[in-house]
């Protein structure tokens, strides 16, 4: 770990440190409110904050953001100063996850005491993180609460790499199991589809001496089998290059006008192709995209494939 980094337990403490020192600060004629009492040491304990390894999150007594650390503005794609005194909950809190975050804040500001919670929040372009979140309230010296100080470990990779593994036990078992190909990707189509949009899969299983794509498309719960010649398409591309390509809107725009591929249909707003490959030879692709969003998919999942 990176020295300039800190463990959970050296924020942890160093956190109730300030915050000890927050509640011995004095306002002057200031207003008398978390966020005075906050920016009075802003500099201190955004330090601590920003070199963290954990996400870290200011509310005030309305839930509103006071403060989030650099960790927390990364992954929800979004400035700390566009979000102060912004709703958390309406802003970053998915709509069905709430009521119960709404129940965990308000406990910790009545009750005066730390809760757990676990729930998820999304960023500006769609994309949603599952946080195990650790809620302090933030008290005066007269032990009055003044806001919610949240640390959070992001858990999102943690859960799907733990799904994924089993995924990949389970697809190694049907490689085993399964007697032709065409069954086989149906059946790694159907394992996938429980971490990967599988909506606009399509797998192609290649046959170098004809020049022609065998195409695997799902339409109406059943699986269609269609042969097409090579061409000059995306999945064409991954064919002769060998080589997985994650394909933004920009991307596609730029293999076409180098002439690299042809577009057959509506452009994908994202596309991503993965080789198949049996002795270092490339004998199909399998595909991903969607017309709907870029969010739908990203660099992870290709990696993931």
């Amino acid at each position: 770990m990176n020295d300039s980094k800190k463990t959970k337990q050296q924020l942890i403490t160093e956190l109730k440190q300030l915050r000890s020192h927050m509640q011995n600060l004095k306002a002057g004629d200031a207003e008398d409110n978390i966020s005075d009492i906050f920016y009075l040491d802003y500099e201190q304990i955004g330090e601590a904050m920003n070199n963290a390894t954990m996400l870290a999150l200011v509310l005030d007594t309305d839930y509103c953001v006071v403060y989030f650390n650099r960790l927390l503005q990364e992954i929800l794609n979004c400035p700390a100063r566009n979000v102060n005194n912004m709703s958390w909950i309406d802003s970053f809190v998915l709509e069905e996850e709430r009521p119960h975050v709404l129940e965990a804040l308000d406990k910790t500001l009545k009750g005066g005491s730390p809760v757990s919670i676990q729930y998820s929040v999304f960023a500006e372009k769609g994309s949603t993180y599952l946080v195990d979140w650790h809620l302090t309230p933030l008290k005066k010296n007269d032990g009055s609460v003044t806001g919610i100080l949240a640390i959070g470990e992001n858990i999102t990779l943690k859960n799907r790499n733990r799904k994924i593994n089993s995924i990949l036990l389970q697809i190694a078992d049907a490689a085993v199991q399964t007697k032709d190909l065409k069954s086989l990707f149906t059946r790694v189509r159907a394992l996938l589809s429980e971490v990967i949009n599988t909506r606009n899969c399509i797998i192609a299983l290649y046959n170098p001496e004809r020049k022609e794509l065998s195409v695997i498309r799902r339409e109406e719960k059943k699986d269609k089998y269609t042969n097409i010649p090579l061409g000059a398409s995306l999945t064409a591309y991954v064919v002769k290059t060998g080589k997985s390509l994650y394909a933004t809107g920009e991307i596609i725009d730029s293999l076409v006008d180098q002439k690299k591929v042809k577009l057959y249909g509506p452009k994908p707003k994202i596309w991503m192709g993965v080789p198949i490959k049996i002795r270092n030879q490339v004998r199909g692709v399998i595909t991903f995209q969607s017309t709907e969003g870029e969010t739908v998919y990203s660099s992870i999942d290709i990696t993931m494939l």
